[in-house]
């Protein structure tokens, strides 16, 4: 062909000693390394080294983390608030929202939260029933939940993202129990000084 793939599956060791090879999940693609036109070849040695990202962010298996408050939407009052919006008010005050938290059911004519997760805390809608010239206040709530929050951990493929958080865990109580400990140590040193 006019070109072909170098991968992770490519990489052979020099010795039957070397046991360290890039990491393979079953039903996933290897990582790719270049890519060869016709009559290109590759000649390379490979080292692995053992580091962590607070080294360098090398060694960092996550490419983006993404934090935000799981958001809480209520209707107030729905017969005298959202119920009380003509059906061309409903219709713009849907499509206001630029992530489609909310839907409008047609037969029954009503707004529902469909997607309250896809909410990014824009305000449009609230926006939106301002302009109607209404108390957006007495019409809905937005607020983020307390003590929840989303978190989405983008994997740069080393390993799987799941296994990130739950050695990030791991690895935070390992500090914590650590620090509990110079904590007591202190204590003790405090006492025995008095």
């Amino acid at each position: 062909s006019d070109y072909m793939e170098v991968t992770t599956d490519h990489i052979k060791p020099v010795s039957k000693e070397i046991t360290v090879m890039p990491v393979k999940y079953a039903g996933e693609d290897p990582i790719l390394i270049a890519k060869l036109k016709k009559n290109q070849e590759l000649d390379f040695h490979m080292i692995a080294r053992k580091g962590i990202g607070k080294e360098h962010s090398k060694w960092s298996p996550v490419s983006s983390v993404v934090m935000q408050h799981e958001p809480e939407i209520k209707f107030l009052d729905r017969a005298n608030g959202i119920d009380k919006l003509t059906l061309n008010q409903k219709r713009d005050f849907v499509k206001s929202c630029p992530t489609k938290v909310y839907r409008l059911d047609e037969t029954r004519k009503t707004v529902e939260i469909e997607n309250p997760l896809n909410c990014t805390y824009c305000e449009e809608c609230l926006i939106t029933l301002d302009g109607f010239g209404l108390d957006k206040n007495k019409i809905i709530e937005i607020a983020p939940k307390k003590n929840r929050f989303l978190f989405k951990v983008e994997s740069t493929g080393s390993m799987k993202a799941d296994q990130i958080v739950l050695d990030a865990f791991r690895e935070l109580k390992m500090k914590l129990i650590d620090v509990l400990g110079k904590i007591e140590q202190d204590n003790k040193t405090l006492v025995i000084n008095r």
